[in-house]
């Protein structure tokens, strides 16, 4: 009797987790099927209102449930202001901030499982379309570097998809051990020579990279390096905007990247860099694409945001998500990546840093910032010293 009763309480907690993290995760990365890979592009905005839709009401019953309380209100009202905002982009960033809030009173476990299972799921469906021809393969040659999309409207969105497939079946792994390390860097390796995405190839060297040697430095160390990364990563819209950059060789080795950086810059005013709204279209950058269409100030408050999760993944020693949450910076450097809730590991990352993020770590972080400026001032002072009676 108590067996029945014990599946009688675990069954409703089982078909609430599905609906409330399978069913929008999978929805959202079959959208980028039907648009990426079939082409089909009507559905975009009705699949992403509906996932809302269904956010929004699975936090309502959080809050009457009390499993969530001032956060997520607070998050939905930062939802609002940035759906007050017009345009893909501010919706987008509305929907993985809600999609963060949400999923950060689930297990993570069961997100990582969810993900990888959603990524083989769609993968043989994409394998099924190309072997059966629903879908046309047609490799082709610019300049000297052959390029196969598999499919894809172009060989980036194959090497992004490819990419999350890869990152989220290491996430799922309850322990990750060299050999799922040299599988990935087999998987990634295949993807590079027959897509020549450098970008996807490049942030997975991050991730296995981190992997490798961060657990292996003074932990002092390793968080002065990861989070002075992240803040460059942040900082990178003023460096796009160097003529030395935009203009040399930098640009070449970029695809000049580069130079269309900088024309997005001066097709945006100062209005645009203070409240945002842009209407320059789409770069292939996430920082620039979030800096002058949610403006300088909800810029900044993202940048804290995430700088305060990663701190706290250091804390935890889960090296393994920071090796995840920078590659995905990276990326989002040459593809405007994580502002695309339809790749499923976008909201994979949203959701660690929104797990990782509370105000109390926010203001431990300001402080250990504001001790260690202190201490290099003082130290510097001391040394000065020092040389004067030297002298």
């Amino acid at each position: 009797m108590g067996h029945k009763d014990k599946r009688i309480d675990i069954a409703p907690k089982f078909w609430y987790e599905t609906a409330t993290v399978f069913i929008p995760l999978f929805l959202l990365s079959l959208n980028y099927i039907i648009y990426a890979f079939w082409g089909i592009t009507e559905a975009k905005l009705v699949l992403r209102l509906l996932v809302a839709a269904a956010l929004v009401a699975d936090a309502a019953y959080q809050i009457l449930k009390k499993q969530a309380g001032k956060s997520l209100l607070f998050v939905l009202a930062v939802v609002a202001v940035l759906g007050l905002q017009q345009g893909v982009i501010s919706f987008n960033a509305a929907l993985l901030v809600l999609l963060a809030a949400v999923l950060r009173t689930k297990r993570l476990s069961g997100i990582y499982a969810a993900s990888y299972i959603i990524s083989m799921l769609l993968l043989v469906l994409v394998l099924v379309c190309l072997v059966f021809g629903f879908v046309e393969n047609s490799p082709y040659v610019v300049g000297d570097r052959y390029r196969m999309p598999f499919g894809f409207y172009n060989v980036n969105a194959a090497a992004l998809f490819a990419f999350s497939g890869i990152i989220t079946y290491v996430l799922s792994r309850k322990s990750f051990r060299i050999k799922e390390w040299a599988l990935a860097l087999l998987l990634t390796t295949f993807v590079y020579l027959t897509t020549d995405s450098r970008t996807a190839f490049l942030s997975m060297m991050v991730f296995l990279a981190a992997w490798l040697v961060l657990p292996k430095l003074p932990k002092k160390h390793c968080r002065i390096l990861v989070l002075a990364l992240v803040a460059i990563m942040f900082l990178t819209p003023a460096f796009w905007s160097l003529k030395v950059v935009n203009d040399g060789w930098v640009n070449q080795i970029l695809s000049l990247r580069p130079a269309f950086y900088a024309q997005f810059i001066q097709e945006n005013s100062i209005w645009n860099l203070l409240i945002g709204g842009s209407q320059a279209g789409e770069i292939d950058n996430y920082y620039l694409l979030q800096l002058f269409n949610c403006g300088i100030f909800l810029y900044v408050a993202g940048e804290l945001v995430v700088l305060t999760a990663i701190d706290m993944l250091l804390k935890k020693g889960k090296y393994l998500e920071i090796g995840f949450c920078l590659s995905m910076l990276l990326y989002g450097q040459f593809e405007a990546v994580l502002i695309r809730p339809e790749i499923v590991c976008v909201p994979v990352f949203w959701v660690i840093i929104g797990q990782n993020f509370s105000v109390d770590g926010l203001k431990c972080l300001a402080s250990g910032v504001y001790q260690n400026c202190i201490h290099l001032f003082h130290k510097k002072n001391t040394n000065k010293d020092t040389t004067d009676s030297a002298e």
